[in-house]
């Protein structure tokens, strides 16, 4: 497993428990252009939400989440963050060739 995918199912499942009961909305990743874009795009679909395509719009009854992911790298330890308008989850990662471990507790940021 990358080092990616593995951090992109960890912020996804947290990401799930940070919104709670809230029913799935579709989201939409920025940027989801990149491999940790697309690994976060797919760990968010196995989690039962729908993902648009770039070109894709959400029904005016019910927006899309915004969801901006990022990370910057230092040495063997990746710093994630993942922010929604209600939402910021941040988390350190060591990594290595056989994947990512956390390297800190998950710090949760609501926004209100």
């Amino acid at each position: 497993m990358s080092a990616e995918t593995a951090i992109a199912g960890d912020m996804a499942s947290r990401f799930v428990e940070a919104m709670g009961n809230q029913k799935p909305h579709s989201i939409s990743v920025s940027p989801a252009t990149d491999r940790s874009g697309e690994a976060l795009e797919t760990a968010l679909k196995l989690w039962g939400y729908p993902v648009l395509a770039k070109e894709e719009q959400a029904p005016a009854k019910n927006p899309a989440i915004e969801v901006a992911y990022g990370s910057t790298a230092f040495e063997d330890v990746v710093l994630v963050r993942l922010s929604t308008p209600e939402v910021t989850l941040t988390r350190a990662y060591r990594t290595s060739p056989a994947g990512a471990q956390p390297a800190t507790p998950l710090a949760v940021t609501r926004h209100r």
